[in-house]
């Protein structure tokens, strides 16, 4: 049985991290908004980071939020296709 991510306990946990960081943004990426409203994963639960741990979330805003989620999708699929990339080309471009 999976576990939604944003079930009432993470809405609790979710809570509990936008206090303790005073609703302010720990990303302050470029285009950052300032005001936290969302919370971030510092370790993806896909890199094995735990869903839960307060050690592991820190607030964000939502602009640096999902810029922080475009770029590690753009790191995992450079990274698949360096998996996928032939050691010995047979030819060479």
């Amino acid at each position: 049985m999976s576990v939604r991510p944003y079930d009432h306990h993470w809405q609790q946990v979710r809570l509990v991290i936008l206090t303790r960081d005073m609703y302010a943004c720990q990303l302050r990426l470029d285009g950052c908004e300032g005001r936290a409203t969302h919370v971030d994963h510092i370790i993806p639960l896909s890199e094995g980071g735990q869903r839960l741990d307060p050690h592991n979330l820190r607030a964000s805003c939502e602009k640096c939020n999902l810029r922080r989620n475009r770029q590690r999708q753009a790191e995992r699929a450079r990274h698949a296709l360096r998996q996928h990339e032939p050691t010995n080309p047979s030819r060479v471009w």
